[in-house]
Protein backbone atom coordinates (compact mmCIF):
# COMPACT_ATOMS: atom_id res chain seq x y z
CA UNK A 1 0.00 0.00 0.00
CA UNK A 2 2.64 2.44 0.98
CA UNK A 3 4.67 1.83 -2.20
CA UNK A 4 0.80 2.49 -4.00
CA UNK A 5 0.67 5.53 -2.67
CA UNK A 6 4.41 6.38 -3.39
CA UNK A 7 3.84 5.99 -6.95
CA UNK A 8 0.64 8.02 -6.99
CA UNK A 9 2.06 10.59 -5.45
CA UNK A 10 5.20 10.83 -8.06
CA UNK A 11 3.01 10.64 -10.60
CA UNK A 12 0.86 13.46 -9.44
CA UNK A 13 3.85 16.08 -8.49
CA UNK A 14 6.56 14.94 -11.41
CA UNK A 15 5.78 16.47 -14.20
CA UNK A 16 5.75 20.18 -12.94
CA UNK A 17 9.57 19.15 -12.33
CA UNK A 18 10.37 15.92 -13.30
CA UNK A 19 14.18 15.46 -13.34
CA UNK A 20 15.46 17.96 -10.98
CA UNK A 21 14.94 18.52 -7.09
CA UNK A 22 12.95 21.73 -7.36
CA UNK A 23 14.58 24.84 -6.18
CA UNK A 24 18.22 22.99 -5.19
CA UNK A 25 19.65 22.30 -8.45
CA UNK A 26 22.82 24.33 -8.36
CA UNK A 27 23.50 23.85 -4.88
CA UNK A 28 23.58 20.36 -5.42
CA UNK A 29 25.77 19.08 -8.18
CA UNK A 30 28.98 18.90 -7.59
CA UNK A 31 31.60 16.34 -5.53
CA UNK A 32 30.35 15.46 -2.11
CA UNK A 33 32.60 13.19 0.44
CA UNK A 34 30.75 11.20 2.60
CA UNK A 35 30.45 7.51 4.27
CA UNK A 36 27.98 4.73 3.11
CA UNK A 37 26.76 1.29 4.59
CA UNK A 38 28.36 -1.15 2.59
CA UNK A 39 28.56 -5.30 3.52
CA UNK A 40 27.86 -4.25 7.04
CA UNK A 41 30.47 -1.86 7.44
CA UNK A 42 30.79 1.81 7.10
CA UNK A 43 32.96 2.72 3.87
CA UNK A 44 34.30 6.15 2.09
CA UNK A 45 31.63 7.84 -0.71
CA UNK A 46 32.75 10.29 -2.99
CA UNK A 47 29.87 11.00 -4.93
CA UNK A 48 28.67 13.95 -7.89
CA UNK A 49 25.88 15.19 -9.01
CA UNK A 50 25.10 16.91 -12.41
CA UNK A 51 22.60 18.19 -14.33
CA UNK A 52 22.24 16.06 -17.94
CA UNK A 53 20.07 18.00 -20.70
CA UNK A 54 17.68 19.36 -17.13
CA UNK A 55 17.99 15.73 -15.48
CA UNK A 56 19.64 15.20 -12.19
CA UNK A 57 22.21 12.61 -12.72
CA UNK A 58 25.00 11.10 -10.29
CA UNK A 59 28.30 8.94 -9.78
CA UNK A 60 29.90 7.54 -6.54
CA UNK A 61 32.92 5.74 -5.88
CA UNK A 62 33.39 3.57 -3.15
CA UNK A 63 36.26 2.12 -0.84
CA UNK A 64 36.02 -0.55 1.61
CA UNK A 65 37.88 -3.21 3.22
CA UNK A 66 37.87 -5.45 0.23
CA UNK A 67 39.01 -2.57 -2.35
CA UNK A 68 36.78 0.15 -4.74
CA UNK A 69 34.19 0.04 -7.12
CA UNK A 70 32.25 2.59 -9.06
CA UNK A 71 28.28 3.49 -9.83
CA UNK A 72 26.10 5.17 -11.16
CA UNK A 73 22.82 7.06 -9.73
CA UNK A 74 19.71 7.68 -12.60
CA UNK A 75 16.51 7.88 -13.39
CA UNK A 76 15.65 10.44 -10.78
CA UNK A 77 12.40 11.31 -9.35
CA UNK A 78 11.53 13.99 -7.19
CA UNK A 79 9.69 13.37 -3.45
CA UNK A 80 9.55 17.26 -2.50
CA UNK A 81 11.98 19.90 -2.21
CA UNK A 82 15.71 19.37 -2.16
CA UNK A 83 14.61 15.62 -2.30
CA UNK A 84 14.41 12.30 -4.57
CA UNK A 85 15.01 8.80 -5.32
CA UNK A 86 17.42 7.60 -7.81
CA UNK A 87 18.19 4.16 -9.18
CA UNK A 88 21.63 2.88 -8.15
CA UNK A 89 23.40 0.38 -10.65
CA UNK A 90 26.83 -0.82 -9.81
CA UNK A 91 28.54 -4.60 -9.98
CA UNK A 92 26.36 -5.46 -7.00
CA UNK A 93 23.34 -4.50 -9.11
CA UNK A 94 20.80 -2.34 -8.66
CA UNK A 95 17.82 -0.83 -6.18
CA UNK A 96 16.65 2.67 -4.80
CA UNK A 97 18.69 5.44 -3.08
CA UNK A 98 16.38 8.26 -1.38
CA UNK A 99 18.26 11.28 -0.80
CA UNK A 100 17.55 14.77 1.15
CA UNK A 101 19.58 17.57 0.27
CA UNK A 102 20.45 20.32 2.64
CA UNK A 103 22.58 22.82 0.39
CA UNK A 104 22.29 25.47 3.19
CA UNK A 105 24.65 23.12 5.33
CA UNK A 106 26.44 21.37 2.80
CA UNK A 107 25.10 17.68 3.24
CA UNK A 108 22.54 15.27 2.02
CA UNK A 109 21.40 12.54 3.95
CA UNK A 110 20.00 9.21 2.36
CA UNK A 111 19.35 5.91 2.18
CA UNK A 112 19.68 2.61 -0.07
CA UNK A 113 18.46 -0.70 -0.38
CA UNK A 114 17.16 -3.25 -2.95
CA UNK A 115 14.42 -3.19 -4.22
CA UNK A 116 14.11 0.05 -1.78
CA UNK A 117 15.87 1.63 0.26
CA UNK A 118 16.37 0.61 4.52
CA UNK A 119 16.49 2.54 7.37
CA UNK A 120 20.01 1.52 8.12
CA UNK A 121 21.80 1.88 4.89
CA UNK A 122 22.98 4.98 4.83
CA UNK A 123 24.58 7.06 1.90
CA UNK A 124 25.16 10.21 2.76
CA UNK A 125 27.72 13.16 2.18
CA UNK A 126 29.37 16.72 2.95
CA UNK A 127 30.54 19.06 0.84
CA UNK A 128 34.42 18.70 0.83
CA UNK A 129 36.29 21.97 2.19
CA UNK A 130 37.67 24.79 -0.25
CA UNK A 131 41.36 24.32 -1.72
CA UNK A 132 42.94 27.60 -2.57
Amino acid sequence: MHRLLLLLALICTAPAWAGSPRGCEGDITGLWDGHVMDGGMLARLKSMFALNGGELTGAYHIDNLSGSYDGTLTDFSPLGPCSGVFVWHDKYGSGMVEIIFMPRIGRFDGRWGAPVPEINRIFDGLRPPATS
